[in-house]
C-alpha cells in the first residue's frame, strides 16, 4: 500500500481518534525497536528467490511519508494489530507484531521469510531477557504457498502445514487481508495521518465484523456436510443436499 505524503493533505497535526485500538503508537513502537538495536540481520535469500521483507533495516522512500502497514492476523483473517512502515517492511516491524502475539498466548508465528527472520529473533531473544521466551515458547511457521519458492530443505525444516496444533493452516490469511486493506490507498493516500490511521482502524473493525456476521452460517454448514459424510455411502439426494450446503458455504465465505 503506497502511501503519498500527507504534509499536503488536510487535517495534519490531529490526533487520532482511536489510539491503540488497530495501529500501534509511534513511541510505542519506537521504544520497542530500540531495544533490539544492537542486532542486525543480513538480507539474503532462499531457494534462489530474494525478499523484499528479509531485511532488518530499510531506507526511505522519496516522495513517501509511509510506505504501508504491517498486520498481525490470525488464522482465519482477523486483523488483530497494525504497524505504520515509514522506510520500508523490517524485521523490527515484524518482533513488535512477534510480541504482541506471544503476549497474546500464540504458539505459532507464520511469516513468508521465517527462516531468514528467526535467527534475528533468536539473536534478539540471546541479548535480551524480556524477549527470551519468545523463541523458546514459539514455532516458526513457513507459509505453504510462500514456502513453494523456498529452498527443499527450508520447506523442510520450517513449513508449518503438519504441525501439532496447526490444524492444517496454510498460513496465508496476512496476505489475503493485505490484498483487501490495499484497497482503501487510493483514498487514504491524500489524508492526514491521523485521519488515515482512524480511517484504516475503522476499515480493520469492519472486516472482523463482516467474518464474525458470517461465522454462524459457515459453522452451521460444515456441521451439514459432516452430518451427511457420517451417513454412509452416497446418494442422489444426499449430494445434491451436499452441492447446495457448499454453495451456501462459499457464499458465506
Amino acid at each position: 500500500m503506497k502511501l503519498y505524503r500527507w504534509l499536503s493533505a488536510h487535517g495534519c497535526g490531529l490526533s487520532d481518534l482511536f489510539p491503540g485500538v488497530g495501529f500501534v503508537g509511534d513511541s510505542e513502537f519506537e521504544l520497542h525497536a530500540e531495544k533490539i538495536n544492537k542486532v542486525k540481520a543480513k538480507k539474503d535469500t532462499c531457494g534462489g528467490a530474494a525478499y523484499k521483507a528479509a531485511k532488518s533495516g530499510a531506507i526511505g522512500r522519496k516522495g513517501l511519508s509511509e510506505t504501508g502497514g504491517v498486520f498481525c492476523t490470525c488464522r482465519h483473517g482477523y486483523l488483530l494489530r497494525a504497524v505504520d512502515m515509514l522506510k520500508g517492511e523490517t524485521y523490527r516491524h515484524v518482533h513488535y507484531l512477534h510480541d504482541f502475539a506471544y503476549r497474546s498466548g500464540c504458539k505459532f508465528l507464520c511469516y513468508d521469510v521465517v527462516c531468514q527472520y528467526w535467527s534475528f529473533a533468536a539473536d534478539i531473544s540471546e541479548e535480551l531477557e524480556e524477549f527470551k521466551c519468545h523463541t523458546k515458547n514459539m514455532q516458526p511457521f513457513l507459509c505453504r504457498w510462500h514456502g513453494k519458492t523456498h529452498a527443499w530443505y527450508c520447506q523442510i525444516l520450517f513449513s508449518g502445514h503438519w504441525l501439532k496444533g496447526a490444524c492444517l493452516t496454510t498460513g496465508e490469511t496476512t496476505e489475503q487481508t493485505n490484498s483487501k486493506m490495499a484497497r482503501y490507498s487510493s483514498i487514504t493516500k491524500h489524508m492526514g495521518r491521523s485521519n488515515r490511521r482512524d480511517h484504516l482502524t475503522l476499515a480493520m473493525i469492519y472486516a472482523n465484523i463482516e467474518k464474525e456476521e458470517v461465522k454462524g452460517e459457515m459453522l452451521q454448514c460444515l456441521k451439514q456436510i459432516n452430518e451427511i459424510v457420517k451417513s454412509g455411502s452416497p446418494t442422489q439426494e444426499s449430494l445434491a443436499r451436499s452441492q447446495k450446503l457448499k454453495e451456501s458455504y462459499d457464499m458465506a465465505n
